[in-house]
């Protein structure tokens, strides 16, 4: 019969290294307590992943032939879905904080969700429901410094349509040349990285036990210098057993945690 032996995985649960069967226990415990926070790292991640796709619109643009329609759909394109998966993960926050309602999460949630910047894309992404979102400024102007820059903005006169009470308020605050809207993606992203941060402190501080954290702590130069760098998903038993089952999670959200315990080692 062959002995078990006891693993942290890597990216493609592969073998990173091995641990001892007490190690096994206590991370297997502990990964499986993540399981919340698997659905708000899902939706962080797209939103990440589409906020970089955004970023290289305008270098994009600079290279197409002035006007040109290519330009335009991609800018629309790209903002559109950027403002509804930001706003789809801070909704996913909101329904988190009804499922783990002794975190008290609605603090945090709510100052993230009354920021210009989030009542502003909360705005747009209403619109989107019926409209598309006009943008212009997508001609090469020159910056101050002499650079050309593209600056996609939209303006208050292009939406159209009736509008709530709240949307209306939030709108007529504009200026009258409009918001240049990758400011406000920028200051947004930035804001819901830090709510995230906020949440996965709450929940280390009210759901991973004292044993859990002594052992990340313990095992700090195994993390820093195998797992983070591996993406490390998780622990499994070789061979496979149907007594220890296999406890793995999302290689992000265990990065996140794990550096949060740790020492603040930076994970973005």
């Amino acid at each position: 019969m062959n002995q078990l032996k006891y693993n942290f995985s890597d990216y493609n649960l592969n073998i990173a290294t091995f641990i001892s069967k007490e190690q096994f226990k206590i991370y297997s415990q502990f990964i499986n307590k993540l399981s919340p926070l698997k659905n708000i790292i899902q939706t962080y991640k797209m939103t990440q992943n589409q906020y970089i796709e955004l970023q290289a619109v305008p270098r994009i643009i600079e290279n197409l032939p002035i006007l040109s329609e290519q330009g335009y759909d991609l800018a629309i394109q790209k903002t559109t879905i950027y403002i509804i998966l930001n706003r789809m993960f801070i909704d996913n926050c909101k329904n988190l904080a009804i499922q783990l309602n002794d975190l008290n999460l609605n603090d945090p949630i709510n100052s993230c969700d009354k920021t210009k910047c989030e009542e502003n894309l909360h705005v747009l992404r209403n619109y989107a429901n019926h409209a598309t979102i006009p943008i212009s400024g997508l001609t090469t102007e020159s910056s101050s410094n002499g650079e050309a820059k593209i600056r996609p903005t939209i303006k208050r006169q292009d939406l159209k349509g009736k509008f709530n009470k709240h949307d209306r308020l939030i709108i007529n605050t504009w200026p009258k040349n409009g918001i240049e809207i990758m400011p406000e993606i920028t200051k947004s992203n930035t804001t819901i990285q830090k709510l995230l941060k906020a949440i996965i402190q709450k929940f280390i501080k009210t759901r991973i036990n004292e044993e859990e954290i002594e052992q990340i702590k313990a095992d700090k130069e195994i993390w820093k210098n195998i797992l983070i760098p591996q993406k490390t998903r998780g622990v499994f038993p070789l061979p496979l057993s149907n007594e220890l089952k296999v406890a793995y999670t999302d290689s992000l959200l265990l990065k996140m945690v794990v550096s949060l315990i740790i020492d603040n080692v930076e994970y973005n």
